[in-house]
């Protein structure tokens, strides 16, 4: 009986936690009323991306938001037919201020991505030495990565490369600029 009652209690703490959560969670009419605390999304090395398509959204608290204009997200979650659906890729990471997890006494926008157009060069000759002069959080290998992860500009930059290509341009990412790699 004792081993019956532990079930039954675990069983009913497991339900209370799940309806916990559901309770917690915004209805879904609130949410297109909350901003969402996403980070800005880059703008995109795709020919097809539509720079106008993003839009800054001020706010007094918090720096400023890019904004992705619905028609461009359908734009970009259409990837090339035959596009995968996880890839493995590396990536070059050039921090700057402002950009998630910068160090202190990060660079300027600006000359990261003077640095960066300068190790895409490098990255043409030697992907893995290219890597060694990055930021911290650059590897050769990131492993494998299914989609809807990244940012929708970001992840149509990743999964439209060729197998075994490099990005044409650096990626400006919510992370710093990325020079990425499609490893398979």
């Amino acid at each position: 009986m004792e081993r019956w009652s532990s079930v039954g209690l675990g069983l009913l703490f497991a339900t209370g936690l799940v309806v916990m959560i559901i309770w917690a969670r915004p209805s879904p009419t609130n949410r297109a009323e909350t901003p969402a605390p996403s980070a800005a999304l880059p703008a995109a090395s795709s020919p097809s991306a539509d720079p106008e398509a993003i839009e800054p959204v001020a706010s007094s608290d918090e720096p400023a938001e890019l904004k992705l204009d619905p028609a461009a997200t359908e734009e970009l979650s259409t990837l090339p037919p035959g596009a995968p659906k996880s890839i493995e890729f590396g990536v070059i990471l050039v921090t700057y201020v402002g950009a998630q997890q910068a160090p202190d006494g990060a660079r300027s926008r600006e000359q990261a991505r003077s640095l960066a157009e300068k190790l895409l060069e490098e990255a043409r000759v030697d992907f893995k030495a290219a890597v060694k002069q990055g930021d911290r959080g650059s590897v050769p290998s990131a492993g494998r990565l299914p989609r809807g992860v990244l940012e929708p500009r970001v992840e149509h930059a990743l999964f439209s490369l060729e197998k075994g290509a490099l990005v044409s341009e650096p990626i400006d990412t919510p992370r710093g600029f990325w020079i990425a790699k499609r490893l398979d």
